[in-house]
């Protein structure tokens, strides 16, 4: 996920019933995936992306009051709320290696719904 300032874009993917109608015979799925801003969160900061990970959430929170604008944007991040999730991004922390455990265990479910006759492509 990269953060706007203007908001998350919403672009809703066409329903499966729809594609399944307009096509006709077996389906296959194809998913493709780029890890970054997909199974992590992404902040842009002054065009260098900052980690949002625990120990940097740490670090900023360490570093409140001291106008230090990386600190505060990753505070700012952590504290916004996720849309159709109630939760705050802080959910989505990455763990050691810069992945979220809970966006990591949704692309696992995305992927066991595809089922069988699916390509992964990461």
């Amino acid at each position: 996920f990269w953060l706007k300032e203007a908001g998350p874009a919403r672009l809703a993917p066409p329903s499966p019933l729809a594609l399944s109608a307009a096509l006709p015979g077996p389906m296959e799925t194809l998913i493709l995936v780029d890890v970054d801003g997909v199974l992590n969160v992404g902040i842009r900061d002054h065009g260098f992306a900052l980690a949002f990970n625990q120990s940097n959430l740490q670090h900023a929170m360490n570093l409140e009051g001291q106008n230090n604008d990386g600190a505060d944007r990753i505070r700012s991040v952590a504290g916004r709320e996720v849309e159709g999730d109630n939760a705050t991004y802080e959910k989505f922390l990455a763990e050691p290696g810069d992945l979220s455990q809970v966006l990591v265990g949704r692309l696992a479910q995305l992927i066991g719904q595809a089922g069988s006759s699916s390509s992964i492509v990461l």
